[in-house]
């Protein structure tokens, strides 16, 4: 019986596109050995199950590289055109709004522990604790994540006399990065050493989906 152990490897998650030109090479070698792919069958048939592995890979690797970029570039465009509908099919707004207030939560305990020996701040800290659902649930809206994906930053909707002040504004650029089969994350392009959000997409069957802002750690003082 073949031994097929030397050929598996361990890879991490940014190595897929490896892993499936490696599985695609296991399942050649182990039908080749078993007598089952290069026996018995023609040589057209050879060909003809060469070409659709390999366009298989090809489509594979298509939409590894391919699908984060368009569901960046579905999203901002709708940004832009502030369509509130196509923002709500490719945004969970529960699951960023959670991802959001979770963060802030965290920040507000962090600085009730600094502000141990200031009752007044621990008392501002608390105050600020009960508000967040309020302010998240203002902010995290079609509006807002519109304004957010055109600038680059987490702010409030702006009102109309607002927005057509800054209607010939160019929208920031964003940059795709992959986390593996099931995540992405965008980050717009600012100017070196400036804080900005980026933005977590989780895969949503053969599309994605935004599922959660990553806030930039406040500067320190």
């Amino acid at each position: 019986m073949a031994n097929y152990s030397g050929i598996f490897q361990t890879t991490h998650d940014s190595d897929c596109w490896i892993t499936g030109s490696k599985y695609l090479t296991v399942a050649l070698y182990v039908l080749s050995s078993t007598g089952f792919y290069f026996r018995g069958i023609g040589m057209r048939r050879k060909f003809a199950l060469v070409a659709v592995a390999v366009v298989a890979l090809l489509a594979v690797g298509g939409w590894y590289w391919g699908s984060p970029l368009y569901a960046m570039s579905q999203l901002k465009s709708a940004a832009m055109e502030g369509d509130a509908e196509a923002l709500e099919d490719n945004i969970d707004f529960p699951k960023v709004r959670g991802s959001v207030k979770s963060q802030m939560r965290a920040a507000m305990a962090a600085e009730l522990v600094k502000d141990d020996d200031n009752p007044f701040g621990k008392l501002g800290a608390m105050m600020a604790m009960g508000m967040i659902d309020g302010i998240v649930d203002g902010l995290v809206t079609p509006e807002g994540m519109a304004a957010m994906i055109a600038e680059g930053k987490m702010q409030k909707p702006r009102t109309t006399s607002a927005s057509s002040g800054s209607a010939d504004k160019k929208p920031v650029e964003w940059t795709v990065e992959r986390k593996g089969w099931d995540r992405f994350t965008a980050k717009p392009v600012v100017a070196a050493g400036q804080a900005a959000p980026s933005l977590q997409f989780e895969r949503d069957g053969l599309g994605w989906k935004l599922a959660g802002i990553k806030i930039p750690p406040r500067p320190a003082k």
